[in-house]
């Protein structure tokens, strides 16, 4: 691909940069009934990796890899393998939770040549975030910008209110992976949701006051639930996300569905043991329960 790369801009030595961190992918993969990963945007497809796209050199793909390294060990597997509950960090989940939003922002530009459904004055703003941001993952830079970053841990659960119900809940907090620029006419936030975990950085405005508790990512600092999001509009905005992302998996064909019934067939063990067995038995208790 002649062009250079998105966060430095100079060299032209594109690698196939995942998206969301590659450790994400295999854990999904390692931790599934069948060995294999679905998409939500193909279902009908099984593949072994999740998306990737030419958007980083060699060269910046080693700066944001000890990042992702830093938060795959401190955080995500001790609180995906229920090892801890608190969290220290310092400098590195900053620079993770940039790192993730503006690679995001990035592909969400790259997809489209434009910030699909932003104003022109909102675009402005997330251009002039994401080059902020590029400074300071390439270390030109001390400023991280002005925008908040929040980390929330999520978990499955077999009781919930009426006004977050779905009937794949779980399975959207536990096992899926969702991204996008979150906009009104007035604001844009940066939002990513992996497996356990939600990631959510306002850019304009850069900050929302009352409505995030326990969740700021700081220059350092302990994470640890119980965590609070006070917002009449999340609960909506979550249930919207939930229902484009399940739909998409429900769009599977019966061949497919088949084929997948059999591959679980075929290694019981391995399916009674896994986490997506797990978060299925999660979902079929929290429809019971509503």
């Amino acid at each position: 691909m002649n062009a250079p790369c998105s966060l430095c801009r100079t060299n032209f030595d594109l690698q196939e940069s995942h998206i969301v961190p590659d450790f994400i992918g295999k854990w999904l993969r390692r931790t599934s009934a069948t060995g294999y990963l679905r998409i939500g945007k193909a279902p009908n497809r099984r593949v072994q990796d999740i998306h990737k796209r030419e958007m980083l050199c060699r060269t910046c793909e080693q700066v944001l890899s000890p990042i992702e390294n830093k938060f795959a060990q401190n955080i995500f597997y001790p609180y995906m393998e229920r090892k801890t509950q608190a969290f220290p960090y310092e400098e590195w989940l900053r620079k993770f939770c940039i790192s993730l939003q503006w690679k995001m922002a990035m592909h969400n530009k790259l997809e489209d040549n434009e910030y699909k459904g932003l104003t022109s004055e909102l675009s402005q703003k997330v251009d002039a975030c994401l080059n902020i941001w590029a400074k300071y993952l390439l270390g030109q830079s001390d400023y991280p910008g002005p925008s908040d970053h929040h980390l929330f841990f999520c978990d499955a659960t077999e009781n919930v209110g009426e006004l977050f119900y779905h009937k794949n809940l779980n399975w959207y907090l536990m096992r899926a992976i969702d991204m996008d620029l979150v906009s009104n006419a007035k604001s844009v936030t940066a939002y990513v949701k992996i497996p356990g975990m939600i990631f959510w950085s306002p850019i304009h405005p850069p900050t929302e006051k009352g409505v995030w508790k326990g969740t700021w990512v700081y220059e350092k600092g302990t994470l640890r639930p119980p965590q609070i999001i006070k917002s009449y509009a999340f609960p909506d905005f979550l249930q919207d996300r939930v229902k484009v992302t399940m739909a998409q998996f429900e769009s599977m064909s019966a061949k497919q569905q088949a084929r997948t019934s059999l591959l679980m067939q075929k290694d019981p063990i391995r399916v009674m043991n896994s986490e997506s067995y797990k978060i299925f038995l999660a979902d079929k208790a929290l429809r019971k329960n509503k």
